[in-house]
């Protein structure tokens, strides 16, 4: 597997520092507000690449932060008259809600800056100790670039841009060196946000965050650090210089940053007010559409996204629908459960059973089917474990799809139907692909009794609903809409169905 590192400007051998374990640090939202589709490119992205790697064998600890002390949610919390902490916790909580809705997986850990602090204030009077940090008149603590000869390794921007860039910092008017940047910054009052330290009243510089969290739950070499391409200086150009000079050892292995949402050929943010909202978008599209949405462009290249644009790739959504539905119906139809049936057990075990039919033609045909099958599989990966390419592992992917449409004729159109057999190892194919890409997520077969028995209430009551609706029994249908509301169920209608989901 290669991905492309941004310090080395070029696609490298994936080989984790400790065999394989990988350890993986993601920069998070500043929680402020409602997250937008441009911190959703952030996580789908960096999903799909812990998805891939524990599907490659490796095991992932995955590390994502919030910060929850920043000036905008200062301004927030003055705003609305309430603390930042409420701040904060209103709009992680948010954030994880929307996650959810877009299948990104939880992290093993979310630190918040507000409970790192004790961790930061170490390494910041380390990094004095070693000569790497000093203290102004004020008691601003700044980091020293000039101590640190590798600084501007990540960026490889020109010493001219990075000093006129930290020259842009406000009142920090006591750096030796106009590259040098904030570790601690002191308040004038009490009354103003901060804590105690032994620089005085004051709170930490962004980059000593996420610098700290790192050692602090991974420990001084991580193998991925993850973020958006405009973190790619300052922020994390200050992360290596920090760790590294307390360490003395390299600090990421690999460097990845995904590229922006535009609008317009602009990125998409909040401080230019051209943004979405997950939360928005979900009124109109599901989880399901905006992912694959964000998948049609490969994780580093930009994504022009409007409202007419998403809507040209549902039927993407909608084949992939078709194709599941099938399988799913055959196979129940042969007294098969396809949330039992696909299990780890079965992944990457594609020994084709010898098929039931004592036609050699047909038998011919349908081994050349399911050597397409692998194939199309095979590919997938491979496009997968070239730097995450993902618009070639969708063409793959929308080919399997293809090859299942070919089988899904109405009763009177007569054509050669596969074998269960191959109805089956196609529905695992289909879903080991969908996993991996995070979409149409199914249970495992663990739920419990009451649970199952639940969903096939709802199910039931949904067909009994789409009865309702074709004979414009519009009274019948809003009752029963409002019944499955009452026990937590949202339905969302389409032109040719219905679906269910749990009510966020």
């Amino acid at each position: 597997m290669k991905i492309f590192n941004t310090q080395t400007k070029r696609k490298e051998e994936f080989v984790p520092l400790e065999g394989k374990r990988v350890k993986m640090y993601v920069c998070g939202p500043t929680v402020y507000g409602d997250a937008h589709l441009g911190h959703a490119r952030a996580a789908v992205a960096f999903d799909l690449i812990r998805r891939f790697l524990e599907h490659e064998g490796f095991h992932v600890s995955f590390v994502q932060n919030f910060t929850d002390v920043d000036d905008k949610i200062i301004n927030k919390a003055t705003e609305e008259k309430t603390s930042i902490g409420e701040v904060a916790r209103r709009y992680a909580l948010s954030y994880l809600q929307d996650m959810v809705a877009l299948h990104v997986r939880r992290a093993d850990f979310y630190p918040l800056a507000t409970e790192t602090l004790p961790v930061m204030q170490d390494v910041i009077q380390k990094l004095i100790a070693k000569g790497h940090a000093y203290v102004g008149d004020r008691g601003d603590v700044y980091f020293d670039t000039e101590s640190f000869p590798a600084y501007g390794k990540l960026s490889k921007r020109p010493k001219q841009e990075m000093e006129s860039l930290g020259a842009q910092d406000k009142g920090l008017s006591e750096k030796k060196n106009l590259k040098d940047f904030a570790l601690w910054k002191t308040r004038e009052t009490k009354n103003e946000v901060g804590w105690d330290s032994p620089w005085g009243y004051g709170r930490p510089g962004w980059h000593i965050e996420c610098s700290a969290m790192n050692l602090h739950y991974l420990g001084e070499s991580i193998d991925i650090h993850g973020g958006g391409q405009d973190l790619i200086f300052p922020h994390h150009e200050n992360e290596v210089a920090q760790c590294e000079a307390l360490t003395g050892k390299p600090f990421a292995k690999y460097w990845l940053h995904n590229g922006f949402v535009n609008i317009n050929h602009a990125k998409m943010s909040k401080s230019l007010g051209n943004f979405f909202t997950i939360r928005e978008l979900l009124k109109q599209f599901t989880g399901d559409q905006l992912r694959l949405f964000l998948l049609t462009s490969q994780y580093r290249k930009p994504i022009e996204f409007s409202l007419d644009i998403l809507r040209e790739k549902l039927p993407l959504n909608q084949r992939i629908e078709a194709a599941l539905e099938y399988l799913e119906r055959n196979l129940q139809v042969a007294g098969l459960t396809p949330t039992l049936l696909y299990n780890e057990a079965y992944r990457g075990d594609y020994g084709f059973a010898a098929t039931s039919t004592t036609d050699e033609t047909e038998a011919t045909a349908e081994e050349n089917t399911r050597k397409s099958l692998v194939a199309s599989r095979e590919k997938f990966l491979q496009a997968l474990r070239d730097d995450l390419n993902t618009p070639m592992a969708l063409a793959e992917l929308m080919n399997l799809v293809k090859i299942i449409q070919a089988w899904n004729k109405p009763p009177e159109v007569k054509s050669p139907s596969p074998s269960i057999v191959t109805i089956k190892f196609t529905f695992i194919i289909l879903r080991e692909i969908l996993d991996i890409f995070g979409l149409y997520p199914r249970d495992s077969g663990n739920l419990h009794p009451a649970v199952t028995h639940l969903e096939k209430f709802i199910d039931a009551k949904l067909q009994e609903r789409t009865q309702a609706r074709k004979k414009k029994d519009f009274k019948k249908s809003d009752a029963i809409r409002e019944e499955l509301n009452k026990i937590g169920v949202e339905i969302q209608d389409f032109p040719n169905k219905s679906t269910w989901n749990w009510r966020k």
